[in-house]
């Protein structure tokens, strides 16, 4: 009791710490609502109706790709409770505060705790003297003959949270490396171990890569994306050496196979 006001609290256990909870206003009607529903943004206009929705729901997706997605099971129940009550206004600890866009960010929660996903292909891989380059590059142009969205991105020269923010909402995923040292290249082990902790849900996947005089980067990647959750569904391709045109041809067919199977497990869904 503050006097004029009150707060209640409402327990919201690993959102995304053991302790954490939300606090209600019920006299404004505003959920304190800790880390739910925020974003890592910073900007003088503190509401949600005074910035671009897009942007916010960008930044709210990057938000909880990187630090929610674990929870979904948990984000479900969250979403029970802040339904069950009136609400005008929330205030995150991160971000802006929602007023006219509650629903909205509501909506997208939902999606994204019950591992919805969109008809995507996201293609993350590193290349150390071009060959697996090509080969993503081929495959991407598989993936998008096939009718599915191709996102690619060099992990040397992409930042991991935007990428995995991708990953959030995929369907498909595509993970390439060139053999280093009988397994796959540092930046790809540091995104898979990233993963293994986010566990994305409801994942397709695949890996492949290039090697010259011994492979290996396909079994360890293979590996890595199991104990992620990722369930692979397609068998992987790994070239030998420079990839010739018939080989590139490989590749544009195991794209296109790939976007196929990607887009039938949404149907089946």
């Amino acid at each position: 009791d503050l006097g004029k006001r009150q707060l209640k609290f409402i327990p919201l256990p690993m959102l995304h710490w053991p302790d954490s909870m939300a606090s209600y206003m019920p006299e404004e009607q505003l959920l304190f609502s800790n880390d739910a529903f925020g974003q890592h943004i910073c900007t003088t206009k503190r509401f949600d109706d005074e910035n671009d929705l897009s942007d916010l729901i960008y930044e709210a997706e990057k938000y909880y790709a990187n630090i929610i997605m674990p929870f979904g099971k948990i984000v479900v129940k969250a979403l029970e409770k802040c339904r069950s009550i009136p609400l005008k206004m929330i205030a995150p600890s991160h971000g802006v505060v929602w007023r006219s866009h509650i629903q909205d960010i509501f909506t997208k929660y939902d999606q994204w705790a019950n591992g919805i996903n969109d008809p995507k292909v996201v293609i993350a891989y590193d290349s150390m003297w071009g060959s697996t380059e090509q080969m993503a590059r081929r495959i991407l142009d598989g993936v998008a003959a096939s009718g599915a969205t191709g996102r690619l991105y060099k992990m040397s020269t992409s930042e991991r949270s935007e990428v995995v923010r991708d990953i959030l909402t995929c369907a498909g995923l595509l993970i390439g490396s060139p053999t280093l040292q009988n397994g796959m290249m540092p930046t790809m082990g540091a995104l898979l171990t990233y993963l293994k902790g986010l566990r994305p849900a409801n994942k397709l996947g695949a890996a492949f890569g290039a090697y010259g005089w011994g492979g290996g980067a396909q079994t360890a990647l293979e590996e890595m994306m199991k104990s992620a959750g990722i369930k692979l569904e397609e068998p992987g391709l790994t070239l030998k050496w420079v990839p010739d045109k018939a080989e590139l041809d490989q590749c544009f067919a195991f794209g296109l196979a790939f976007g196929q199977r990607t887009l039938a497990s949404l149907r089946e869904k």
